[in-house]
């Protein structure tokens, strides 16, 4: 959690001191894209309703705000503290899940790996890159200790439980 919001501030320290980084073309401005991001972080931030967050989400996804290949900084700017990580791979390959409600108390560690959430969620896998390979909306819950990784360490598959 502390990640996030110091990633969070390097994304604003990013955009107002107007640093560079290497993500795809060595010419990229990243706080180009940090300031391009901004309205819809800030819309998210100020969605007070699961209905007006899932909105939001479909039309970055539909105005292609959110898509495949993207760097996972784009995901942290725009859901920053809402994003959970939930699961790790050892190459680096990770996954992330933004729930669009408050979710009921629960514990977390590997004692409880079971809790699945409620109401809509985006969640979202980034590859060992730093790279979006995938997302989807649902509100469908799978208990996540039915997931492992698969023989390679690269993809989450689910598992015999």
């Amino acid at each position: 959690m502390k990640m996030m919001v110091a990633f969070s501030v390097a994304c604003i320290l990013c955009s107002l001191s107007g640093a560079q980084t290497n993500v795809v073309d060595p010419h990229w401005n990243r706080s180009v894209r940090v300031r391009q991001l901004q309205p819809e972080a800030h819309a998210y931030e100020m969605a007070k309703t699961e209905a007006e967050r899932l909105s939001l989400v479909i039309k970055m996804i539909n105005d292609e705000v959110i898509s495949y290949f993207d760097p996972v900084e784009d995901m942290e700017c725009l859901f920053g503290r809402h994003i959970e990580w939930v699961l790790v791979g050892k190459n680096g390959a990770k996954t992330g899940i933004v729930y669009f409600r408050e979710q009921p108390p629960h514990d977390t560690g590997p004692n409880y790996p079971s809790y699945s959430g409620v109401g809509w969620y985006l969640s979202f896998s980034v590859d060992f890159q730093g790279l979006v390979s995938g997302y989807c909306l649902s509100n469908t819950h799978k208990p996540l200790a039915v997931l492992e990784m698969d023989d390679r360490g690269t993809n989450w598959v689910s598992g015999t439980n």
